[in-house]
């Protein structure tokens, strides 16, 4: 993180969405990609817009109400660094690095962030008795929640991301295994600016 370290944060998202809109994406289903992130042709003229796949890229964001109305229902503040890319910025479901980041679109998707991470209420209820706000999946796709650990509060108001295990919350109404993922997510992307891999 050294090489970013003196960089401003809105400045460093700023060049992480750039290079995940240079970088090879998967590519979506229409009905997981509101038409205005998407870039080009479906892969099929002949299937209707939700079987069609289609490329899609990061946009500004003119606006994102949705997420000062679900950080105002949150009992902890999002951290600086994924606030400025969820501020500014809006963009379907997608993985990066260990992360599969929820789509923050403020549509009504199946994986809009602002509606799966408040989605689980025994899941959600336990993770936030600990200290623990989830803000995305494992990119393997488990249900394990992805979360900021607000109990260590970091320099700059920043947290650690965690995985936490969702079979002990499921099963025993308990926190679980927990696995650092990054110190924070200012790390992570600095991270993943440093491999430039996606």
């Amino acid at each position: 993180m050294a090489k970013h370290a003196k960089i401003p944060v809105d400045e460093l998202i700023d060049r992480f969405v750039a290079q995940v809109n240079r970088s090879k994406r998967e590519r979506k289903f229409g009905n997981d990609l509101p038409v205005w992130l998407r870039v080009g042709p479906p892969d099929s003229e002949n299937y209707p817009d939700e079987k069609a796949q289609f490329n899609w890229q990061i946009r500004k964001a003119e606006r994102t109400e949705w997420i000062e109305a679900l950080e105002a229902r949150l009992p902890f503040p999002f951290p600086p660094s994924f606030r400025s890319l969820v501020r500014r910025y809006v963009y379907p479901d997608f993985t990066v690095g260990a992360l599969w980041l929820l789509a923050n679109t403020g549509e009504p998707l199946f994986r809009e962030m602002s509606d799966s991470i408040v989605r689980d209420k025994h899941l959600n209820k336990i993770l936030r008795q600990h200290g623990y706000q989830q803000f995305a999946r494992p990119e393997t796709g488990d249900y394990d929640p992805i979360c900021f650990d607000t109990r260590r509060k970091l320099k700059g108001g920043e947290y650690p991301i965690v995985r936490v295990d969702h079979e002990a919350i499921a099963c025993h109404g308990r926190i679980g295994k927990v696995r650092e993922i990054a110190p924070s997510f200012l790390a992570f992307v600095a991270e993943i600016m440093a491999k430039a891999t996606l």
